[in-house]
C-alpha cells in the first residue's frame, strides 16, 4: 500500500512539473499561429528545415525545444492535429528535438561535470561518441526528408497574410489547444504510471546481471555498473581508475560504451517511455523509440568494434 501511493506521488510529482510548462505555451503558439506571428519566427530555424525539406513550421517546434523538450513535442503534436504537417513531417520533426536536446545537455551536464570529472582527453570522447548519436539521428532526418519535394519556404513565410481580430485568435488557440491537451493528460500519466511500476518490480535491474557476464576486466565492472544505475557515480569511479593508472584509454571507453548501451534499454523505458509515449502517443511513439534506440546502438556497436580493432594503437 505504501509503495502504491509513493508510486503514485511520483506520477503527481512529474505531472506537476511537466504540464504547467506544455499548457501555456501550446496555448501561446496556436495563438500565434492564428495571428500570423509565427511567421516571424521561422526564419532562425530556416536553414535546418530547407536542408531537411520539412516545412517552415517546424521551426517553431525546434526552437521551442531548447527551453523544453516536452513543449517542443507537444508543438509538433498540436501541428499534426491542425493538419499543418503529416505524420512522416511529423516523426522527422520529433525527431530533430534532439538538437536543442543535446545543446542543453552540453551546457547543463557535459561540460560543467562529465569533462571535468573524466578530464579532457576522456571526456572529450565520452562527449564525442554522444555527439555522434546526434549527428546520426540528423542525417537519418535530412536523407529520408529529402526523398520529399522541397518545401518553398519563401512562400510560406512571405506569403499573404490573413489579418485577425486578437480576440477571436485567442479564441481559436485555447481551442485548438484543448484537443492534444486532453489526449496528453490521458497518456502522460498512465505512461509514467507504467513505468514507475515497472521500476518498483525491479524490471530494470537485469543490467548487473548482463555486466557480470561480460567478461571484461573485474576493476571495471563496479564502475559499468554504478553508470548504468547512476552515470555521474559510474563517471567518477571510472576516472579514478584512468587517472591512477588502473585501466588504460582503450578500456576506459569500452566500459564508457557498455555501460552507456547497456543503460539504454533502461532508458529507452524508464524515461523515454514518459516522453515519447506520453507527449507523441503510441502510434508516433512507438515509432520514434525504435528508430532512435537502432540509431542510437548501431553508432554504440560501431564504436566497440573501433575499439577492439584499434585498441593496441591506445
Amino acid at each position: 500500500m505504501v509503495t502504491q501511493l509513493h508510486i503514485l506521488y511520483k506520477v503527481l510529482e512529474f505531472m506537476v512539473y511537466v504540464f504547467p510548462r506544455i499548457v501555456p505555451t501550446l496555448v501561446l503558439c496556436n495563438i500565434f499561429l492564428e495571428t500570423g506571428l509565427m511567421k516571424r519566427l521561422m526564419p532562425l530555424g530556416r536553414r535546418f528545415t530547407e536542408v531537411a525539406h520539412l516545412p517552415a513550421e517546424v521551426s517553431l517546434p525546434f526552437i521551442s525545444s531548447f527551453g523544453s523538450s516536452y513543449v517542443g513535442g507537444a508543438i509538433v503534436v498540436d501541428l499534426l492535429e491542425r493538419k499543418l504537417i503529416d505524420d512522416r513531417q511529423a516523426l522527422l520533426s520529433s525527431m530533430a528535438l534532439s538538437i536543442p536536446v543535446f545543446f542543453r545537455e552540453f551546457i547543463s551536464y557535459y561540460l560543467p561535470t562529465a569533462i571535468s570529472i573524466l578530464g579532457w582527453t576522456l571526456g572529450c570522447i565520452y562527449v564525442g561518441i554522444h555527439a555522434t548519436v546526434i549527428v546520426a539521428k540528423m542525417a537519418f532526418v535530412i536523407a529520408v526528408g529529402r526523398r520529399s519535394p522541397a518545401q518553398n519556404f519563401r512562400d510560406t513565410c512571405a506569403g499573404e497574410e490573413v489579418k485577425t481580430c486578437l480576440g477571436d485568435a485567442v479564441h481559436k488557440g485555447v481551442y485548438d489547444s484543448i484537443r492534444p491537451l486532453k489526449r496528453m493528460a490521458i497518456t502522460m500519466p498512465l505512461a509514467a504510471l507504467i513505468i514507475f511500476e515497472l521500476e518498483a518490480l525491479g524490471v530494470f535491474d537485469y543490467s548487473a546481471l548482463m555486466v557480470r557476464e561480460i567478461g571484461i576486466s573485474s576493476c571495471v565492472i563496479p564502475a559499468i555498473l554504478s553508470y548504468v544505475a547512476h552515470p555521474m557515480l559510474g563517471l567518477s569511479m571510472l576516472a579514478v581508475l584512468y587517472h591512477e593508472g588502473d585501466i588504460v584509454l582503450a578500456e576506459a571507453v569500452m566500459a564508457i560504451l557498455l555501460g552507456s548501451l547497456i543503460q539504454l534499454p533502461v532508458n529507452t523505458i524508464r524515461f523515454s517511455g514518459t516522453y515519447y509515449l506520453g507527449v507523441y502517443g503510441p502510434l508516433l511513439g512507438v515509432k520514434l523509440v525504435a528508430i532512435s534506440t537502432v540509431i542510437t546502438i548501431l553508432v554504440y556497436g560501431s564504436y566497440i568494434i573501433l575499439v577492439i580493432l584499434y585498441q593496441h594503437v591506445w
